[in-house]
């Protein structure tokens, strides 16, 4: 087996085996109040639903949280992918912050291997395949999962940015991360 096929095998088994962990976990009965509010955020028209971003909700009614980009595709996911039964709803609305977690585990193997290798890359999206916390937060109707891969996005466009500085193309790709990054949470403009 040659090298790039053993490299390949050993990405999709990570990769397995940190979205089983999380799938198992994706249709848990009862949706928590936070993730309902976030739903209900999210299903507002676009102007509606980035109005609360910018001004919040009454403390009465409960406040998400989340950021714009968090809204944004989700709404989208909301509006582009019909619903199922009520004995699926659980599993449905928690799809994509389950796939931005299996997401992740790739795109760390990938900036990790560009760091440091390609055994410090397996290395990092095993711990993360495995990470407990990455693992419920996959199975929560909430913007965690997005903003550790905007983080990791954010992150490998700019190692790619330092290495090659004078290519404009990895300038907007690390633009564009960053303003992702930013829109998944406010914490990621400590880091940009």
């Amino acid at each position: 087996m040659s090298r790039r096929l053993a490299e390949i095998a050993v990405v999709s088994v990570l990769v397995v085996l940190g979205a089983w962990l999380r799938v198992v976990h994706l249709g848990t009965p009862s949706l928590w109040w936070d993730e309902l509010i976030e739903l209900r955020t999210a299903d507002r028209p676009l102007a509606a639903a980035l109005h609360l971003v910018r001004v919040g909700v009454s403390p009465d009614s409960g406040n998400a949280g989340a950021m714009p980009a968090d809204y944004l595709l989700l709404g989208a996911y909301l509006h582009a992918v019909p619903r199922p039964g009520p004995e699926h709803l659980e599993a449905y609305f928690r799809t994509p912050s389950c796939l931005y977690s299996v997401i992740a585990i790739g795109a760390l193997y990938l900036l990790g291997r560009a760091l440091f290798g390609r055994a410090a890359g397996a290395l990092a999206a095993l711990l993360l395949a495995t990470s407990l916390p990455a693992i419920l937060y996959a199975a929560e109707a909430r913007s965690y999962s997005l903003f550790a891969l905007a983080t990791i996005a954010s992150v490998g466009a700019f190692a790619a940015l330092v290495r090659a500085p004078g290519r404009p193309v990895r300038w907007l790709v690390y633009v564009l991360a960053s303003v992702l990054y930013f829109l998944t949470g406010l914490f990621g403009l400590f880091v940009v």
